[in-house]
Formats: structure tokens, C-alpha cells, sequence
């Protein structure tokens, strides 16, 4: 009863704030406000009947804890997901293999919940998924910062596209952005526009006299717009009827389990040791460009919880010499590819495929693999094509932080100020009108690059000014396999097509509209800290006057 009881009162404010257009034109701010209270009071009816006691998104909902940020955007998303319904079923039906282990280490880190939905819009839970500048995976890392954060990129595997390796990356990322900002928005928006850029966009807002908030910072606008996406994605996985949705369920028990193995096996030869297909294998082992699995210390096989007992007992039963049937070829000279392909009994089109090669030849001292074939020059060193050469190039470039100008700006504003000499108030309004023109000033749009489609990961390099972006959404896994969906649902993650400028993007009209709306309740609030003064010193004469 008293939910509903709220929900009244919530719809007899936004009447009687509609009413009251007609008459006092009711701003977009108490409109907005209005139907952000209808929002939460309908939210908070349908909690109890969502998910039943066994399910992932009943545990995780009880950890969701980040506040809301630029809620109107916050609600556009929620339209738009709403309107795509199938789409983000789809999405987290691809989810399955690895939400449990993703949400199980964020809570282990006692981290917000809402991180363990972050793979939603960064790559729609397609594990290869690339964007158009190189980052790529789950959590779609690009090339330096991933290995910086341990994840190796080798001829025959790419430590993104590994499911456990990458989420611990990425949790380690996250973790180290949030000791920088002691804010889990901003460190949001650093995994998506690079700690740089928000520090900058940081020190910036502090120089105007304002709190370094999301909603203070100038950014781009797949920036601004990343963090309200994922907390549109947390409220519908919180409360999907309310939406008017369905979305799949998944149990809280662990999907996948790791296994230890000491040397290179097939990948046709583990499905077939474990009893299941080369397809179920890959989706949760995506990460060698080779049809094999080669151990190192940091790297776990993973195979379905039913299937792991199978596995270790016939891989303990297994002649170790038919786990692989490749070879490892190194050329003494440079060497055609027809040449290796006829000792190896292979085609140059298997060739070139199975070691991602371009050109028909093969460089000195250059090792790939072949098929196993007794013509063949056979060496041991699977392990030698399987190296990282690559040196560690990640650079933060993030800035110095500033204090807040808050000294420097009331100074600005008495300049500007006539204090009439009758009464109080008169003191405060002047001050509060040139508050308002200081900081529309401050917040005059500024030129920035040309926002993607898709979402930024910048690659923290050598310098401030060659960050690479880090992308997401607008992936071409993602879009080959949703060709029918809106932009807005497929391109998740987004992408900045250029963070080499520092300067901040230029608002929307509706990024702008929400500035107005934020600096017209900062001028209500303080017109009535005047009136509530100005009655003070009233009362106060009027004692003094009758003492």
C-alpha cells in the first residue's frame, strides 16, 4: 500500500506540474524530476517479483550501488534497449558461458556490481569482437594496454579474446583507474576515454569552481553517454517487467571450470577427450588464431563444469604423442610458402590461415606451424612461435590534479558585483546573476574531434597527446552477426575515432540543455538561500525593533 501510495503522489506531481504549465510554464527540469520520481517508485514495486532466489541476477542486483548519473540520458537508453528488447535478450543470452565467473570476481574485489555488465556495452558478449582502431575482446582492450595489464599477443594467441585472462585484466584496469579518481563514474569514463583526457576534463572543471562530478566534466559524447548506458543496462537487468521485457534467465552456479594441461594439444582433440564439440570449446576458449591450445603459467583451459571429469581421465589415459599433430617449420632463408606446403602436404591457403600470414613467402628465421608429415623439419619450438617480443609501451598520461578555484572565483564574482546598501538580499541576487553568466562562460561549446560510432578505450601511450582509443561496439563480429539492429544497439561499445585532441568536445543540444537545467536549479537553490536570509534579517529587525 504504500508503494502505491507513492506512486500516487508521484503521478500527482507530474499533474500538477503539467496542470501548473498552463499557468506558470513549468520548466523541463521539474518535468524531467517528476517523471524520475514515477520512474523510482515503479522500479522499487516490481524489485520483489523479478527473479527467483537461484538466479545470477537476483545475487547480482543486491550489489548494484553506483548512482545515477545524467539521468535523462539514463532514460533515453532505457527506451531504446526497451524498444530493442530482442536485441538485448539476444545479448545477454551470449552472456551465459561467462557472466558467473565475471560477476563472481567483481564481487570477490568488492567492486559495484554494475562492473560485471560492462562486457554489455563494450562488446555485446562477443568475445572476438573488434573495432575499427584495434581494440578487441570482451572487455576490448587494445593491443599496448592489454599487454601492460599481462595479456600477450602472439602469433598463435591473443591474451583479449581469453575470457579469464581479460576479465582479471580489466578488473585490475578498473581498480586502478577508481585509486585514481575515488570515483567509479569517472573511472568509467577513463576505461573508455583514457585516464589523461579525464584528468584533464578534472582539472578543468576544478579551475571553473566546480566539483569534478560526471556530470561537471566536458567529454565526448560516446563519453557522456557510456556510463547513463550501462546504468540503463543495470536497471532493466534489476527490473525487466517494469520495462515491459523478458530477459533469459541465468543460474547462479558456475558455467565453466579451469584445467591444467602440460603440453600443446588439438583443440579437436580436447572436445573430443571431453565429449563435446569443437564449437563449445571455442566459445569459451577464443583466444589462439591456431586450432590448439598451448599452456603457459597464465593461461587457463576452460571446459564446461559437465565436462571436466571426462576430460582429465581420458587425458590421463591419452597417448601424449596424438594430442598434436602440428609441427613447428622454421625457415633457414627466405622460403615460398608452395615449398613448405608441398613438404608439409598442406595448402599455402591452410598455411597462411593457420599462422594468420599475408604474403606467399616466409622471411628467415621466421617459425610457424605446419602439419605433422615426416618430409617435414620437425623442431620443438611451438613454444618459440608462441612468444611476445612485443616491449610493454603504456604510458600513463595523467596529469597533475588541481584543487578547486573556489577562492579565485568568488574574488571574480564580487568584481562584478554593485552591493546596493539597504538591505541583504539585495546582496545575494547580483551575486547569483553573475554567478550564472561566470559559468555559462565557462561552459561555452569548444571544438573536438569527430565522435564513431563506437566506444572509446584509450590506449594510455607515449605521450599526453597519442592516447589510443579504445573502442567497442562498432565491431565486426557484432555486426555481422545483428545486421538488423539500430545503431545504438549494436555498436556497443563506442567508440572515439580520435583522442589525440585534448581539448573537449563540443556539447549536444541536449548535453547543452542539461547544463541549462543544472545551472537553473544552482540558481534556484541559491534565490532561495537569499529569500530564506533575507527573511532572517527581517525577523531579526523586527525583534530588535520591539525590544
Amino acid at each position: 500500500m504504500a508503494k502505491l501510495k507513492t506512486i500516487a503522489l508521484t503521478l500527482s506531481g507530474l499533474s500538477a506540474v503539467s496542470g501548473a504549465a498552463a499557468a506558470q510554464n513549468a520548466t523541463p527540469n521539474q518535468t524531467g524530476m517528476a517523471m524520475m520520481r514515477l520512474n523510482s517508485a515503479l522500479l522499487d514495486q516490481a524489485k520483489a517479483k523479478t527473479f527467483g532466489s537461484g538466479s545470477l541476477w537476483a545475487s547480482l542486483k543486491k550489489d548494484f550501488r553506483m548512482s545515477e548519473v545524467n539521468s535523462e540520458l539514463v532514460r533515453r537508453h532505457e527506451s531504446k534497449f526497451a524498444a530493442n528488447g530482442a536485441y538485448f535478450d539476444r545479448t545477454i543470452t551470449r552472456s551465459k558461458p561467462y557472466m558467473y565467473h565475471i560477476a563472481t570476481e567483481v564481487k570477490k574485489r568488492n567492486m559495484p556490481a554494475e562492473i560485471a555488465l560492462l562486457p554489455f556495452i563494450e562488446s555485446a558478449f562477443v568475445t572476438k569482437a573488434k573495432s575499427h582502431v584495434g581494440a578487441s575482446g570482451l572487455w576490448q582492450f587494445m593491443p599496448a594496454t592489454g599487454r601492460h595489464f599481462g595479456l600477450e599477443k602472439t602469433p598463435l594467441y591473443d591474451g583479449r579474446h581469453d575470457v579469464y585472462a581479460a576479465t582479471d585484466a580489466a578488473l585490475n584496469y578498473l581498480q586502478y583507474l577508481h585509486g585514481l579518481f575515488n570515483d567509479w563514474s569517472l573511472a568509467l569514463a577513463a576505461y573508455n576515454w583514457g585516464e589523461g583526457n579525464v584528468g584533464r576534463a578534472v582539472n578543468r572543471a576544478r579551475a571553473q569552481g566546480l566539483e569534478p562530478t560526471y556530470e561537471n566534466l566536458r567529454m565526448p559524447n560516446e563519453t557522456r553517454n557510456y556510463v547513463p548506458k550501462l546504468l540503463a543496462v543495470r536497471n532493466i537487468v534489476a527490473s525487466p517487467q517494469t520495462f515491459g521485457m523478458n530477459i533469459s534467465e541465468i543460474t547462479n552456479q558456475p558455467y565453466f571450470q579451469t584445467v591444467s594441461i602440460d603440453k600443446p594439444i588439438d583443440n579437436s582433440t580436447i572436445a573430443r577427450l571431453a565429449n563435446i564439440s569443437e564449437s563449445e570449446l571455442l566459445t569459451l576458449n577464443p583466444a589462439f588464431n591456431a586450432p590448439v591450445f598451448i599452456p603457459k603459467n597464465n593461461r587457463k583451459l576452460l571446459l564446461p563444469v559437465s565436462a571436466v571429469s571426462a576430460f582429465e581421465k581420458n587425458y590421463r589415459n591419452a597417448n601424449p604423442e596424438t594430442l598434436l599433430s602440428f609441427n613447428a617449420y622454421t625457415s633457414a632463408r627466405n622460403t615460398n610458402l608452395n615449398k613448405i606446403a608441398t613438404e608439409a602436404g598442406m595448402s599455402v591457403a591452410e598455411i597462411k590461415r593457420l599462422n594468420g600470414l599475408n604474403g606467399n613467402s616466409l622471411s628467415e628465421g621466421r617459425t610457424i606451424l605446419v602439419a605433422q608429415n615426416n618430409t617435414a623439419t620437425k623442431q620443438d619450438m611451438i613454444n618459440f612461435i608462441d612468444t611476445d617480443n612485443t616491449p610493454d609501451t603504456y604510458r600513463s598520461n595523467m596529469p597533475t590534479m588541481a584543487p578547486i578555484q573556489t577562492a579565485k572565483l568568488k574574488t571574480d564574482t564580487v568584481k562584478t558585483v554593485v552591493i546596493p546598501a539597504n538591505t541583504v538580499a539585495q546582496e545575494q541576487a547580483p551575486a547569483t546573476f553573475d554567478f550564472v553568466a561566470n559559468t555559462k562562460a565557462a561552459t561555452a561549446p569548444i571544438a573536438v574531434d569527430t565522435v564513431t560510432t563506437a566506444q572509446p578505450r584509450v590506449e594510455r601511450v607515449q605521450t599526453v597527446q597519442s592516447t589510443e582509443a579504445k573502442p567497442a561496439a562498432d565491431t565486426t563480429v557484432i555486426a555481422a552477426a545483428e545486421p538488423a539492429q539500430p545503431a545504438f544497439t549494436l555498436t556497443e561499445p563506442q567508440v572515439v575515432a580520435s583522442a589525440k585532441s585534448a581539448t573537449p568536445p563540443t556539447p549536444s543540444a541536449v548535453e547543452e540543455s542539461d547544463q541549462m537545467m543544472t545551472l537553473l536549479a544552482n540558481v534556484d537553490s541559491r534565490l532561495q538561500k537569499a529569500e530564506e536570509d533575507q527573511t532572517t534579517v527581517a525577523q531579526k529587525y523586527h525583534a530588535s525593533s520591539r525590544g
